[in-house]
């Protein structure tokens, strides 16, 4: 857990040196960021839930024929092969995609930069990375599909969704979440995102056999098993429906007219809704990284219209917050919190 402590207080010095740096070295600061986040990311050893499999799979990837539903990961296999043929180097480059483009898109979208970063790291989306290795891939990808959100660009964003698949075929399920982000915000559409929710509640057995169509039948959990049965935490839950019941609070402070709100409002909603429909299985609730991830965005947004002094103790009080249930989604997780450098090996 140490590792992860000392992680966290050196992205946060950094964080406080970026807000305060003129623009010349931000751009330094931030690589550096980058770099410990993806260092200590990729030279991890046997941590994370998959890890093991992973390193079972590196084989298929690297000498298997190329297929749609893993092309991503058969062309990062064979991409570092030219380095070494070693699951080590292949880690490394999947960290390396995948927090590079969160840090990428965060620099161009966040209206606090450093304050998304932390985020992103509180939230638990940096460290389910070494768990849900091929659908964080995925995520990072649909998170560079933001800009063609807000700009409602329709097509690039069923492009972006389908190179995501090439990671984690569930990604192009992200397709139709484009109607439900860039509606007005209103009752209708909030009415529509808790229908689907609500039916996707009562629908577990349907998803199940959509997940199985789209993995082809490739690493599926049936519906029946205990890995689909077992119920998500409650504080995971409470803590995904957090920024919309804040939001809910402090509604007159916010423009929900405005796109650049209402476009991460309605992406929170729906995170908070999918994490709601999909508490009784943890299989189910993977889906949610794809929203969740949105949130480092949305976070920052919502603290932006308060006045200095309340803006302070906000930012307080949500990293007080946050860093609790960071804690704990770490230290509950044994193949995560003890952390093994690649170099043990």
């Amino acid at each position: 857990m140490i590792t992860y402590v000392i992680t966290l207080a050196v992205i946060i010095l950094l964080v406080f040196l970026y807000h305060r740096s003129p623009e010349k070295y931000k751009y330094l600061i931030l690589l550096l960021i980058g770099i410990i986040l993806i260092s200590v990311a990729g030279l991890r050893y046997r941590v994370g839930t998959d890890y093991n499999q992973y390193t079972a799979n590196y084989k298929n990837y690297l000498h298997g024929d190329w297929k749609l539903a893993n092309g991503g990961l058969i062309f990062i296999a064979k991409i570092t092969s030219l380095i070494n043929c070693d699951y080590a180097i292949w880690f490394f480059a999947m960290s390396a995609l995948t927090i590079g483009l969160v840090i990428y898109v965060i620099k161009k979208h966040s209206t606090t930069v450093g304050f998304s970063i932390i985020i992103y790291m509180l939230l638990g989306c940096w460290h389910t990375s070494f768990n849900a290795v091929k659908q964080c891939a995925a995520a990072s990808i649909i998170l560079c599909g933001y800009y063609f959100l807000q700009n409602r660009k329709f097509i690039r964003w069923c492009i972006v969704c389908f190179i995501a698949s090439l990671f984690h075929v569930t990604a192009i399920l992200m397709i139709p979440v484009y109607f439900l982000a860039t509606n007005k915000v209103g009752k209708r559409n909030i009415f529509l995102i808790i229908a689907i929710g609500v039916i996707c509640f009562f629908s577990y057995d349907y998803l199940f056999e959509v997940v199985g169509y789209l993995k082809q039948g490739e690493g599926v959990t049936k519906y029946n098993s205990d890995n689909s049965q077992n119920s998500v935490n409650i504080l995971r839950v409470l803590v995904a429906c957090a920024p919309v019941v804040f939001c809910m609070v402090n509604y007159k402070k916010y423009d929900f007219k405005d796109s650049t709100f209402a476009i991460p409002f309605n992406l929170s909603l729906l995170n908070m809704v999918a994490n709601i429909a999909s508490m009784q299985s943890i299989y189910m609730s993977r889906f949610c990284i794809y929203t969740n991830i949105f949130n480092i965005f949305f976070v920052p947004i919502l603290v932006k219209p308060f006045k200095k002094q309340e803006r302070i103790l906000l930012y307080g009080g949500l990293f007080v917050l946050y860093f609790i249930f960071w804690y704990y989604d770490l230290y509950k997780c044994a193949e995560t919190v003890n952390y093994q450098w690649i170099f043990s090996r």
